[in-house]
């Protein structure tokens, strides 16, 4: 019996060390696929985060530029409503990122007139373009940090993001340019 015995227990030791092995091996092997999938994982993030952030960037320097380039044409027809609001309207119709646009301008600048604002915007519930005079008592204008900044600077001017209750009614963030003579 000791004879048969010695070969079933070298075979059940060598058995138990290729399962220890086996075991070990797989942790290894377990642990650096681990780190490996880790480390692509915020490498591929990186990646789609820069992507991002410069799709963000170009989007906000075409309506920068959309409306430094709409300024001067404001500017020449101040006392023109029909031609402000053509400015407005051709701001959204034609920049998929903007979706409204005011020329609000100071008291009294518009013929006399203490509120004048002449906005253009996409209906958040229609989808469709829309127009009216933006500024009145229930719309202070004046009071608004998108016009109030760039009044004080006299440049260029991102706001917070806000609300925009009484003018495109949704979650917003402003461009505002200076039209100065």
């Amino acid at each position: 019996m000791g004879k048969k015995s010695f070969p079933l227990r070298l075979s059940l030791n060598i058995i138990l060390v290729i399962t220890i092995l086996t075991i070990v091996l797989q942790s290894i092997v377990s642990i650096s696929m681990h780190r490996i999938i880790l480390t692509e994982s915020k490498t591929t993030a990186q990646y789609m985060l820069r992507s991002t952030i410069k799709d963000i960037e170009k989007d906000l320097i075409e309506i920068q530029t959309a409306t430094e380039n709409a300024s001067w044409w404001a500017y020449a027809n101040i006392n023109n409503e029909k031609v402000l609001y053509a400015i407005t309207s051709s701001l959204v119709m034609h920049n998929d990122n903007i979706v409204g646009s005011a020329i609000a301008l100071k008291d009294g600048l518009h013929n006399g007139v203490h509120w004048f604002s002449p906005y253009s915007y996409i209906d958040s519930v229609t989808g469709e373009m829309r127009q009216m005079q933006l500024g009145n008592k229930n719309y202070d204008y004046f009071s608004m940090q998108w016009y109030d900044a760039v009044v004080k600077d006299h440049r260029p001017h991102w706001s917070d993001p806000y609300y925009d209750e009484g003018g495109g009614s949704q979650l917003m963030v402003t461009y505002s340019v200076p039209i100065i003579d």
